[in-house]
């Protein structure tokens, strides 16, 4: 079906980083691993949905495959905001990062119970932003989960206030011109949409 871009997969994780050493995902599954050879001799890309403390073993799949393109999802699940884990988190994602062949989709990082605020996520999205640079990031929507903790504007809204500083061309990679150039969309749709937050409007900014 030419509609199909990529396949998606959680291959499990463990519950926390200090249980990760001793209770690896399926990524360093050999079998697993069979089945994910023909993800990329199919022509498909690859959605990864792992906490941040497996990213060693999404590094060691990156490099073991870098043919194929691994698309994380949510940002690697920065769920815990306390410094301590937000450092592990901070170190996870750079070293993901340094794998070429990876892509980091931001999305999914509204706290549970917590109104969806650009104060709350600024940090997540200015890290990914400095680790991936602009052309291997996206803004995505999680809905109808994000749902519970912002509107689609709220949110949306929330990542253009973060990004009101980035130039033109980085506003539009992260909304629209990495999703483009990864899923391999319709060029068209790059020249039809204007710098975001320029369209948005200047004046215009989220609590």
């Amino acid at each position: 079906m030419p509609i199909v871009r990529s396949v998606r997969h959680k291959p499990g994780q463990a519950a926390s980083p200090a249980e990760a050493a001793s209770h690896p995902s399926k990524m360093m599954d050999p079998q697993w691993r069979q089945g994910y050879r023909l993800v990329a001799e199919n022509g498909l890309l690859f959605d990864l949905q792992v906490a941040w403390w497996h990213m060693r073993e999404a590094v060691d799949l990156a490099r073991s495959y870098p043919q194929q393109t691994i698309i994380v999802n949510h940002a690697a699940l920065p769920s815990n905001r306390s410094p301590e884990m937000m450092q592990g988190w901070s170190r996870a994602v750079h070293e993901l990062a340094a794998c070429q062949n990876t892509v980091m989709k931001i999305s999914g990082i509204g706290l549970p119970s917590v109104p969806w605020r650009a104060e709350n996520n600024r940090l997540i999205v200015e890290t990914l932003f400095e680790a991936f640079g602009s052309q291997r990031i996206m803004f995505a929507s999680n809905f109808p989960v994000d749902s519970l903790c912002g509107s689609y504007d709220d949110i949306f809204g929330g990542f253009l206030e973060i990004s009101r500083d980035w130039s033109p061309d980085e506003q539009s990679d992260a909304f629209i011109g990495t999703a483009v150039r990864t899923y391999g969309l319709e060029e068209s749709l790059l020249s039809r949409v204007a710098a975001p937050a320029r369209a948005y409007g200047t004046e215009t900014s989220r609590p």
